[in-house]
């Protein structure tokens, strides 16, 4: 089996333009074969914290301080 070397005089720009063009509609088309996926093998949903706890903003800024991560969201 012979491979075929590939060169920049091989692909053409208007190759590249639509590798480049497709690549974000590939990652959301990725992204929801997933989530197809992880939905047939019937994985729990799992809502955030602050859905759960109503406590849970005055729990994580204390956390938000220690850590240095900046802004706190008011």
């Amino acid at each position: 089996m012979a491979t075929k070397v590939v060169t920049p005089m091989t692909i053409s720009s208007d190759d590249l333009a639509t590798f480049f063009w497709l690549m974000p509609h590939r990652v959301s088309i990725m992204a929801y074969w997933n989530a197809l996926k992880l939905w047939w093998k019937n994985v729990p949903f799992f809502d955030h914290p602050r859905e759960e706890n109503p406590s849970y903003r005055e729990y994580v800024i204390p956390l938000d301080g220690k850590m240095q991560y900046g802004t706190i969201w008011r």
